[in-house]
């Protein structure tokens, strides 16, 4: 496999992620442990587990495509109105682990396509925030659009963040009311987010200070 630059992940997450959320909620099969704990474990391909800590309200569906390729986590209320969307991609590189994430090229990732959509927001400039993680280090930024129809969307929170090897872009879009609950949730599970490399055929290689 060829090494994947940035460039190309972020034309990956922008058609999977923006114009594939509907068609990813349903499909898959939901992969919730069950409804005390909230502890979930995603299998990636040849990268061990993601393991979050995921609100016991929400469901998740896990999208794994058979060719290995980088799979997508959505998440909606389990009950009630859709009063959020939450679109996780997964993704990694084949080669120099730095290349992904590195805090350097994360931020030129989430600003790169933040300013390809800003046209689209109420606001007419990007602020990056940036996102410590329990394994890594990321990026984010919140737009608005308070034109949208009442069945749609009037809020994003969209960045990157690594955990350990791989790197996890985020897309959330909530509504009037719930907007800084469900950020706040969201950005807890995903700071806490980790990476179980314990499987013998975890393709991990150290980067080279």
């Amino acid at each position: 496999m060829k090494p994947i630059n940035i460039d190309r992940i972020m034309k990956r997450h922008i058609s999977l992620l923006f114009m594939l959320v509907a068609a990813v909620m349903l499909a898959g099969k939901p992969a919730r442990a069950d409804n005390e704990t909230g502890r979930e474990e995603y299998e990636i391909p040849d990268h061990g587990t993601l393991i979050m800590d995921v609100p016991v309200e929400w469901q998740a569906t896990f999208y794994k495509p058979e060719d290995d390729s980088f799979p997508i986590i959505s998440f909606h209320p389990f009950k009630g109105p859709d009063t959020f969307q939450l679109s996780v991609g997964i993704f990694w590189s084949t080669d120099a682990l730095r290349e992904l994430t590195d805090p350097h090229n994360l931020r030129r990732f989430v600003e790169n396509v933040g300013q390809n959509i800003l046209e689209q927001a109420d606001q007419h400039s990007l602020d990056l925030e940036e996102v410590v993680g329990h394994s890594g280090i990321g990026y984010l930024f919140d737009l608005t659009d308070m034109d949208a129809g009442k069945d749609e969307y009037q809020y994003l929170t969209q960045g990157a963040l690594a955990v350990g090897n791989i790197v996890v872009v985020f897309s959330l879009f909530t509504r009037e009311g719930q907007q800084q609950k469900i950020r706040q949730e969201t950005l807890k599970m995903l700071k806490n987010a980790k990476q179980d490399l314990s499987r013998r055929d975890v393709n991990y290689k150290p980067a080279v200070n």
